[in-house]
């Protein structure tokens, strides 16, 4: 959802040295600002790729290993199917 706000120009202005102080753009600055107001938590930052490789592999080492194989071959697919 979208907000228009009209403000006096130098509000604007001030707003935006802020912002740039802060190395953010004034839309980014000000629903920051918008959401402490509010007590709002910040979104939980993304995993860089190595802990998310790290937490995939930790998934996935936490399922047993099974001791069959699976034949996934065409011909064990269409086995009897008059091919």
């Amino acid at each position: 959802m979208g907000v228009i706000l009209n403000l006096a120009p130098e509000i604007e202005r001030r707003l935006r040295e802020k912002a740039a102080q802060e190395g953010q753009s004034l839309e980014d600055y000000l629903r920051r600002l918008a959401e402490e107001s509010l007590g709002a938590e910040p979104p939980p930052s993304r995993p860089s790729a190595d802990e998310w490789e790290a937490e995939l592999r930790a998934w996935a080492a936490s399922h047993p290993t099974l001791s069959t194989i699976a034949d996934d071959s065409r011909e064990s697919i269409y086995e009897g199917r008059g091919e």
